[in-house]
């Protein structure tokens, strides 16, 4: 069967791509001089920073590709700017509420003692959610190569700056101030894009539309999706040995293909179906069928 590169195959191998890079991340750890208690230490905080933000991100991201294609091109190019101004603006809130709560948390909700490093990864945060958008704009814009490119750079860069580092010095730390870079590097790039595709001008009107929209699935994610993050904290605050939870971690881990593609497939085609319900429909039906022809 001939492959053809769209916005449907693009992010379906976008994610791919980022769920391989978060598996090999974890076993190339295993085979360091890290101990399963080091390990932990490093899935606790990652863990700890996405329950900051894994709800708003999304939501976040579903409202854009919704609002999007209703737009007309002056407005198209504001909502760039908005849906920055509002992903930076919440990664500054997260990251003062992990520095403020997540000591609080660790120390009620866990059984780890303390968790270090947490100032890099309350950077890492301010610094990486903006980039959370990169994907979206370049679909918003067509442009299905740079998704890919964008794939192979951002989450290589990510495996690099965690194991090296580790191979080299034995310590998570500088790992963790990889990450952070890593993150400042992202951003200048969001940035970038936001310069060249957006309008630099706040627009209260549009920004208080995208932010109603954003907010009832911002909801449906927090509700929905929270499972992952109690059975989490669960583990951890039942099992004394933090390597439990490093082992909880993998051991939950599945190989989800199914959800990944089908994740791209509606990703790629809600911008279709805000902008025309028919047509979006209908090529949902195909793209659906055409999928469940080469998975079943």
């Amino acid at each position: 069967m001939h492959f053809k590169l769209n916005n449907v195959s693009s992010i379906q191998i976008f994610n791919l791509m980022r769920f391989t890079a978060t598996i090999g991340i974890g076993i190339f750890l295993t085979k360091t001089s890290l101990s399963t208690q080091e390990i932990a230490i490093y899935e606790g905080l990652l863990f700890l920073g996405n329950l900051f933000c894994f709800f708003w991100i999304g939501g976040g991201q579903s409202a854009l590709l919704s609002l999007f294609p209703k737009l007309e091109g002056g407005d198209q190019k504001s909502l760039i700017f908005q849906a920055f101004i509002l992903f930076s603006l919440l990664g500054i809130i997260a990251a003062a509420a992990l520095m403020s709560l997540g000591g609080l948390i660790t120390k009620h909700l866990t059984s780890f003692e303390t968790l270090p490093y947490i100032h890099w990864l309350a950077l890492y945060i301010m610094l990486n959610v903006p980039a959370f958008l990169v994907h979206i704009y370049y679909l918003l814009l067509n442009q299905q190569k740079a998704i890919i490119g964008w794939g192979i750079l951002s989450f290589g860069a990510q495996m690099l700056v965690v194991l090296v580092p580790v191979w080299l010095t034995g310590d998570l730390e500088w790992s963790f101030i990889g990450l952070a870079f890593l993150a400042f590097v992202k951003y200048l790039w969001t940035l970038a894009i936001v310069f060249y595709h957006g309008r630099f001008q706040v627009s209260v009107p549009l920004l208080v539309r995208y932010c109603t929209l954003a907010l009832p699935l911002i909801l449906n994610l927090l509700i929905g999706n929270s499972t992952e993050y109690i059975d989490g904290l669960i583990v951890t605050s039942h099992f004394e040995d933090m390597g439990t939870f490093a082992i909880f971690r993998y051991g939950a881990r599945e190989l989800p293909l199914v959800t990944l593609m089908v994740s791209g497939l509606v990703t790629a085609l809600l911008p279709l179906v805000a902008g025309s319900e028919a047509a979006g429909l209908q090529a949902l039906r195909q793209r659906t069928t055409q999928f469940a022809h080469w998975l079943f």
